[in-house]
């Protein structure tokens, strides 16, 4: 272990601006201090359904408050996300959860139709959690002892060149992330905001959208649909100070 990945590791959890906006999701922003809250509430929830330490939870969802708050949850508790590209469509889904091992999925209600074949693991949508209400947040986020080498999650691939593979993450990966590419090859800080094309399914999009701003303490913005308008929209109202993307995105801005 480095010494900076070390200083990463150790970086206080509670050394960010608690009032800051930490996400922006269509007209509602949230402070650190509102998404600390949500994130209990999420945890606090799944603790609830006597999911261990280790266990695996498969994530079908569109890029959401409650996404963001519930993989959060599930990390710091030694639950581990299983993050499934509902783009993927409904054979390729399915054959992912199944080789997950997943003992739940949370879902939403549109997405629902791409699991409707799997009976045997318990599905939760997330519009029945009720997690957003911050204001009855009680009792702090319960860290497991999670060792720097042990599984955080797993993201599955699309699939384009052949079945998807399970591809797995451990706790300091997002910490090497954070450091070497975001704050030193990348130059971000704080007073970035930050777009991300790709969706938090995929790792690019949970970096930059999620453990990379979180880390710098910087702001997130989420929206569920990822076509040029909405990207363009989203541009033009929250004015990030970074987009990430690949081609296609590009391509379809500049087509509009």
């Amino acid at each position: 272990k480095t010494k900076k990945t070390q200083q990463g590791q150790n970086k206080n959890k509670n050394s960010h601006n608690s009032q800051k906006t930490a996400v922006i999701e269509l007209d509602q922003k949230y402070t650190y201090s509102e998404i600390n809250c949500i994130v209990r509430n999420a945890q606090q929830f799944l603790l609830n359904l006597k999911l261990e330490k280790g266990e695996h939870v498969a994530l079908v969802l569109p890029d959401c408050i409650e996404f963001f708050s519930i993989f959060l949850a599930l990390v710091a508790a030694g639950i581990v996300p299983i993050l499934v590209n509902s783009l993927m469509g409904k054979k390729l889904a399915e054959l992912s959860i199944l080789d997950s091992d997943a003992k739940l999925i949370i879902t939403s209600q549109e997405y629902l139709f791409l699991l409707e074949d799997i009976s045997t693991i318990k599905k939760i949508v997330i519009e029945e959690m009720n997690i957003k209400d911050y204001q009855k947040s009680q009792g702090n986020i319960i860290y497991a002892n999670n060792h720097k080498n042990d599984l955080a999650f797993i993201a599955y691939t699309s699939g384009s060149s052949g079945d998807p593979k399970g591809v797995m993450h451990a706790h300091y990966s997002p910490i090497v992330a954070c450091i070497y590419y975001a704050e030193e090859f990348l130059k971000l800080t704080e007073k970035d905001i930050i777009l991300s094309g790709p969706a938090l399914a995929f790792t690019y999009g949970l970096g930059v959208s999620l453990y990379i701003p979180m880390y710098l303490g910087a702001t997130s913005i989420l929206i569920s649909k990822k076509d040029p308008f909405a990207l363009v929209s989203a541009i033009n109202q929250c004015k990030p100070s970074i987009f990430f993307g690949v081609p296609s995105h590009y391509a379809g801005i500049l087509a509009i």
